[in-house]
This record gives structure tokens, C-alpha cells and sequence, in this order.
């Protein structure tokens, strides 16, 4: 049983100035810095849409120093980042301390960073209303079924 150790990928919704990420498995550093370099080049990416990332099967390998490093690439990639929030949704410590210590370091990035533990909260936190949780769940919901399906076969 060949089991993929890790999955990162993400929605740009522009009707909604919203991007969705889904993170699963053991995630590094090099793994987000390569999903935002991904979303960069997207056709549809806007770097002052809002973001909801759920982070729910994700555990990060991540130190101080690794989220230091990783502030330092946003900053200089200037066209990453612009006046935004971001909701990330968590369940285990490790995601809210990695959470917590990005917010502590990212000092000049332009944005707003809330940890929350539940769709419904994400979703108000970047200004959408009760009308759009089905979206957002649907979406996280589609991308665990084709993960899934990706383990097994």
C-alpha cells in the first residue's frame, strides 16, 4: 500500500475574492512555498483576496525559525501578498501553535489572520455570509473524496 505522505491544493473562487487551500498529511515548509508559488502564476489569482485554509489533516513540521523563513519569502514576493484575511481552520495544537507563531511573526505583511475551528466561523471571519458555508464545504469535501481515492488506488 503506496500512501501518499501529503496533499496541498487550493480553489481561487473570484466571484466570491476568495482562494480555498487544503492541506492533508506531513506538511514542510517547502510544500506551502510551492503551493503559493503554484497560486502566483493561477490566471485567476488575486494576492488581495481573502483566504480560508483548512488545515483539519494537516500536521506541520515547522519550527520557529522554519516560519521565520517562510514570513521572509511572502515579504519578498511582494505580489503574494496584499490587504487580506485569512481564517485558517484548526483542530490540533500543532496547527493553532504554527498558526499562532505566523501571526506573531509576520510583522509589515498587510494581513489579518484569525485561527478558527469550523467552516461556518472561516467563513465570517472573510466577510462571506451563511449562504456561501455550502460552497466552501462542498469543495473541501470533494477534494477529501479524490484524496482518498488517490491512497487507495
Amino acid at each position: 500500500h503506496n500512501i501518499m505522505l501529503k496533499f496541498l491544493t487550493y480553489k481561487i473562487i473570484p466571484e466570491k475574492k476568495l482562494i480555498i487551500e487544503y492541506f492533508c498529511g506531513q506538511i514542510f515548509l517547502n510544500d506551502v512555498t510551492k503551493l503559493k508559488l503554484s497560486e502566483t502564476k493561477d490566471d485567476e489569482f488575486d494576492p488581495n483576496y481573502n483566504f480560508i485554509v483548512d488545515l483539519r489533516d494537516a500536521k506541520f513540521y515547522y519550527n520557529e525559525a522554519k516560519i521565520r523563513a517562510y514570513v521572509d519569502f511572502l515579504s519578498e514576493n511582494k505580489k503574494v501578498f496584499g490587504q487580506r484575511r485569512i481564517a485558517h481552520i484548526t483542530k490540533t495544537p500543532n496547527q493553532v501553535t504554527v498558526c499562532t507563531m505566523f501571526d506573531l511573526f509576520k510583522d509589515k505583511l498587510p494581513i489579518k489572520i484569525k485561527v478558527v475551528s469550523s467552516v461556518r466561523a472561516a467563513i465570517e471571519y472573510v466577510g462571506l455570509t451563511d449562504r456561501d458555508i455550502y460552497l466552501v464545504e462542498s469543495w473541501i469535501n470533494r477534494i477529501k473524496v479524490h484524496y482518498s481515492e488517490k491512497i487507495l488506488n
